[in-house]
């Protein structure tokens, strides 16, 4: 069974040709702030790590070169903007004032930094039920960030097993070589 991942890739500023190839691949938007560039691509596959398999495949296809997945964070604001909801609720979630739909606790920040951080996953899981939440497409968890990015410097270095890569250097058989692969937790 497929479904379609959203993926943040930083990358080495592209050419407008670069960027131009590759959108008649994938569906991306680019952007970039100060000397760090970004796209964000949505890819059909069966794991987060095929689809960014599949995506970056398609991205080297087009000269463009991935440096990594970026997690999507967000802050007490950013929640309230993306479920349609007041600052004050999202501060009442946090503190444990209300819970969500099955009376779960609000996840746990994935960083404390500035008043604290959140994996968008966790947040737009948690809120279903009880705000506007996206379920058009999957969102990473915090060991699919790892898996992936393991995978990219790796894979950079080529110490990865070379009949391997040079199967999934193809976009279309990148997808039929993860969709087998199951991870479990330890």
């Amino acid at each position: 069974m497929s479904s379609t991942y959203e993926l943040q890739l930083e990358i080495v500023a592209p050419a407008e040709s670069q960027l131009e190839a590759a959108e008649n691949d994938v569906e991306l938007v680019y952007s970039a702030h100060g000397p760090t560039h970004f796209l964000t691509i949505w890819q059909e596959a069966a794991t987060p790590l095929s689809a960014a398999m599949i995506a970056v495949a398609h991205l080297r296809k087009s000269g463009i070169k991935v440096q990594r997945a970026v997690e999507d964070l967000v802050s007490r604001q950013d929640i309230a903007d993306r479920l349609s909801v007041s600052r004050q609720a999202v501060g009442n979630w946090i503190r444990g004032e209300r819970r969500g739909s099955e009376g779960e606790e609000f996840p746990s920040p994935y960083n404390l930094v500035g008043g604290g951080v959140w994996l968008w996953k966790d947040v737009n899981d948690w809120a279903r039920g009880i705000a506007a939440t996206d379920n058009e497409v999957e969102h990473l968890a915090a060991i699919d960030y790892m898996l992936i990015n393991h995978w990219i410097y790796h894979d950079d270095l080529g110490v990865l097993n070379p009949s391997f890569m040079k199967e999934i250097q193809d976009p279309d058989a990148a997808s039929q070589a993860t969709d087998g692969i199951q991870f479990h937790s330890l």
